[in-house]
C-alpha cells in the first residue's frame, strides 16, 4: 500500500512539475527559472552541511529509548539541539555570503549595472 501511494504521489508530483514549469515560463520568463534554479541549487548545497547527524543521533538513541534512560535521551538530544543550532547558524551565515556575491555573478559581462535591482 505505501508503495502504491508513493508512486502515485512522484508521478503526480512529476506531472505538476513539468506544468507548471511550462507555466511559469510563459507568465514569468526563462529569467525567473533560471533564477529559481539557481537559487535551489544554492540552498541545496547549502543544506549538506547537515552532514548526516540526524541518522547519527537517531543511531545513539536506539539504546537509551529501548531501555528507557532517560537521563541519557536528554544527554543525546541536547547536543542534537547544539549541533543543529551550529549548522543553522553556518548555513544562515553561508546564505548571506553567497547573497552578497549574486548580483555580481548573475550580471552578464558589458551589460550596463543600472538594470540590476
Amino acid at each position: 500500500m505505501n508503495a502504491e501511494v508513493n508512486m502515485l504521489f512522484f508521478f503526480l508530483s512529476l506531472f505538476f512539475a513539468f506544468f507548471s514549469r511550462k507555466i511559469f515560463l510563459d507568465c514569468l520568463g526563462a529569467e525567473f527559472i533560471g533564477l529559481t534554479g539557481t537559487l535551489g541549487n544554492i540552498l541545496g548545497y547549502l543544506n549538506l552541511a547537515e552532514l548526516g547527524i540526524g541518522s547519527c543521533i537517531s543511531y545513539f538513541l536506539y539504546k537509551p529509548l529501548q531501555s528507557n534512560n532517560r537521563d541519557s535521551i536528554n544527554e543525546i538530544m541536547s547536543v542534537f539541539g547544539y549541533l543543529y543550532r551550529c549548522i543553522g547558524f553556518a548555513i544562515f551565515a553561508g546564505g548571506i555570503i553567497i547573497s552578497l556575491f549574486f548580483p555580481a555573478s548573475s550580471h552578464p559581462p558589458g551589460a550596463p549595472s543600472e538594470n540590476l535591482p
